[in-house]
């Protein structure tokens, strides 16, 4: 089964969100730690934008856990 952008987004943005109220962190908390403004991390959390490449290590950082478990892999819709 293929996954389209948009789910991917809303899937990420998912357990950017989980990840993050379980740590009891703010948004302004993880925006500060990545560096970046806080509706940057709203539209990640929202799927309405995908990180860059150095904020997903970073938000894998600061929200404990491993970039994998957080941007997991999936097949793009053919």
């Amino acid at each position: 089964m293929s996954t389209t952008a948009d789910e991917t987004l809303r899937m990420w943005g998912e357990q950017i969100h989980l990840h993050r109220t379980v740590l009891g962190l703010t948004l302004e908390q993880v925006a500060a730690e990545v560096g970046v403004r806080m509706p940057t991390v709203w539209r990640w959390e929202h799927g309405q934008m995908e990180p860059r490449r150095h904020h997903k290590v970073k938000l894998a950082e600061t929200l404990h856990t491993d970039v994998r478990i957080l941007f997991p892999l999936v097949r793009p819709a053919a």
